[in-house]
């Protein structure tokens, strides 16, 4: 099955999951830790743009992270990831 960006959803999962493995160092526009960016070049329906995947360290009892992608985010979790590759995927 073709995807919209250029990675297989194992492929996708597997570079968000080395996210987490990377440096996190201050963004202070967001006034938090954030990983090094994933930049993605992606194609919808012949529209080409740039997706921008990161974790943010974020304050919640049940999450210690979340993925952002664009200006969406998700849980750092097996359920938050498989989610996140749908929304970039498909």
């Amino acid at each position: 099955m073709k995807t919209i960006s250029n990675l297989s959803d194992n492929q996708l999962t597997n570079k968000i999951q080395n996210l987490l493995n990377g440096n996190f160092k201050k963004c202070n526009i967001l006034n938090s830790l954030v990983s090094e960016t994933i930049s993605l070049e992606c194609n919808w329906n012949g529209c080409e743009y740039t997706t921008h995947i990161y974790l943010e360290k974020i304050s919640n009892p049940k999450y210690k992270y979340q993925i952002t992608v664009g200006t969406d985010s998700f849980p750092y979790s097996e359920e938050g990831i498989k989610q996140a590759v749908d929304y970039i995927n498909y």
